[in-house]
């Protein structure tokens, strides 16, 4: 369930069933998915998703999920996916606290606003997608991934994953440029976790 602004859900267990012809236009509203909005954990499986169609002008947006800390997405069959993100903020200046201000997925936004070094994505198959984003961070299957993710055996297909933000145009944007991706917009590493991407495809994307 998508929350209002500052609501955070938590232990969201979701399983077996179909999410389909979902249309949202959301405004300034963040954290925004399919069907979950903000949540600091999941466990998400054998569930099917089509014809999301989703309109924001803020950030964290994801056609399952918006922004997960924790948990696992597995079994997942998704197509007809679009998002369109508007955000017009600027300058947008990075930082742990509002870096989901960008980060659009196609399954999530926002993977691990907070560093718990736990999530996995495995056997996930998303089939038609189209991505367009005033900001930048965006992917196939996430926008930003924190340290420690498992991405296994997930596909991206006939998807088109698109940053309107030209590098340079705004200063304070986080490294200056677009990360867009079609698997991930933006993977973060540092000392304590890496990222494990293991048998992953990506066909006819843009």
């Amino acid at each position: 369930a998508n929350s209002p602004n500052g609501v955070v859900l938590d232990n969201v267990d979701i399983k077996g069933i179909t999410i389909n012809d979902i249309g949202l236009n959301t405004g300034r509203q963040r954290s925004i998915g399919g069907a979950v909005g903000r949540s600091k954990s999941v466990d998400i499986r054998n569930c099917t998703v089509e014809d999301i169609d989703i309109t924001s002008a803020s950030g964290a947006v994801g056609g399952l999920a918006g922004n997960i800390d924790t948990g696992s997405i597995s079994n997942v069959e998704m197509s007809d996916i679009k998002i369109v993100d508007n955000n017009t903020e600027s300058p947008y200046i990075y930082s742990s606290v509002n870096k989901i201000y960008a980060n659009v997925g196609g399954v999530l936004g926002c993977i691990g606003e907070i560093y718990d070094y736990d999530f996995s994505a495995k056997d996930i198959t998303i089939d038609g997608l189209e991505i367009t984003t005033s900001f930048e961070m965006a992917g196939g299957i996430a926008g930003y991934v924190t340290p420690g993710t498992i991405f296994d055996k997930c596909t991206v297909k006939n998807a088109t994953v698109v940053c309107n933000l030209a590098k340079g145009t705004a200063a304070n944007t986080y490294k200056d440029g677009n990360n867009a991706g079609a698997i991930a917009g933006y993977m973060e590493r540092n000392a304590k976790a890496d990222l494990d991407l293991t048998g992953c495809v990506v066909e006819n994307v843009t």
